[in-house]
């Protein structure tokens, strides 16, 4: 049975993305784009969001145009490649008690790829955001999501991950998630 997004059991994590990557990212404007789309439905929909930074003394900040929308959330400065093995980022994410994680973020073949790998061996339900991870060569990227879905992570476009979200039009949030998808 392929895992579905439940979006009472899911959080959604934010890896580095940060000043000094972005720059030089193949596809950015669209990572950008669409990190903005599930970090405005992490409000929405009242899912816990947690945002990771890399370094940031050296790699700078989350960058200004996602940070300006995250609204609530939980921050963590890492030093290591996986979230998984920061002992913050498990006990952030295990007060939580969700068994779903949906993962966006860069680079996708280092941080994002360790994550979603560490992440299933946790026992968690994983999914990554294909069009919301990113890396400096798309070939990087392209084949960390074949080595995550080899693995049974679920590679979902972010538009997808979003109307999983409902169960259907006459939802009363389906006009504000119109809205966050047509908006960036």
């Amino acid at each position: 049975m392929v895992p579905r997004i439940r979006r009472d059991d899911c959080v959604i994590v934010i890896i580095d993305v940060q000043e000094k990557f972005l720059p030089v990212l193949d596809r950015k404007d669209v990572l950008a784009s669409n990190i903005k789309k599930l970090a405005m439905a992490s409000g929405e929909f009242g899912i816990p969001l947690i945002v990771t930074e890399q370094y940031p003394k050296g790699l700078g900040k989350t960058i200004d145009d996602i940070y300006m929308i995250l609204g609530e959330h939980d921050y963590i400065e890492k030093s290591t490649f996986s979230c998984f093995k920061d002992e913050v980022f498990k006990e952030t994410l295990a007060r939580k008690g969700k068994r779903q994680i949906i993962i966006c973020g860069i680079e996708a073949q280092v941080c994002v790829n360790q994550t979603a790998l560490d992440a299933l061996d946790a026992g968690y339900e994983v999914f990554v955001a294909g069009d919301a991870i990113d890396s400096r060569k798309s070939l990087d990227r392209e084949l960390a999501i074949e080595r995550m879905r080899q693995a049974g992570v679920v590679i979902e476009a972010t538009e997808s991950i979003l109307f999983y979200m409902l169960d259907s039009h006459e939802d009363g949030k389906f006009k504000n998630l119109q809205w966050i998808v047509k908006s960036f």
